[in-house]
């Protein structure tokens, strides 16, 4: 059930996100690119997404490489301890993100992995574990002029075992 809702909320972003992008373009002239909030005066942005591809939260930076296309890094651990056993789980996302165009509103598809990394000591012994897990979804980005970045995503991470969809709400600020 939550899945299905993740898939809706994702595709709700998306079309909310291409519709506003694309109701921009059509009032845009050849010039004012530049002074509607072109996304490459501030191609930097570091961010906080709740839930998305770090599980429950992660810290993320990305990089626009052109007016359509990203790619960006983030990083998150958990740990646990009980006793004399503890497990740290550590998640690093790595994307590219593609948006559809230029301007502050814009409809995007992301795909990348998250690199998954467990470590754990259980009573002397020492335990470890890696891999990466394939992650996509589509979404609505605002990155506004002066600097403050939204995003609202909806992601399927493929596992060996099974699928699951997610929702993702990212707040930064764009420099």
């Amino acid at each position: 059930m939550f899945a299905k809702l993740s898939i809706k909320i994702g595709l709700l972003f998306f079309l909310l996100g291409s519709s506003l992008a694309w109701g921009a373009d059509s009032k845009r002239d050849g010039n004012s690119s530049a002074s509607s909030g072109s996304s490459l005066q501030n191609p930097n942005a570091i961010s906080f997404e709740l839930l998305g591809r770090g599980i429950l939260y992660s810290f993320n930076y990305d990089r626009e490489l052109s007016q359509n296309f990203a790619l960006g890094a983030g990083y998150v651990s958990y740990s646990a301890t009980s006793g004399s056993s503890s497990a740290t789980l550590t998640v690093i996302p790595l994307y590219a993100n593609w948006y559809f165009s230029p301007g502050p509103h814009r409809g995007f598809l992301t795909a990348g992995a998250d690199l998954v990394m467990l470590s754990a000591s259980l009573s002397g012994y020492q335990l470890g574990a890696s891999g990466l897990a394939p992650i996509a979804g589509g979404g609505y980005e605002y990155r506004g002029p002066g600097g403050f970045l939204f995003r609202g995503t909806g992601y399927l991470v493929v596992g060996t075992v099974s699928s699951t969809a997610t929702i993702g709400l990212t707040f930064g600020y764009a420099f």
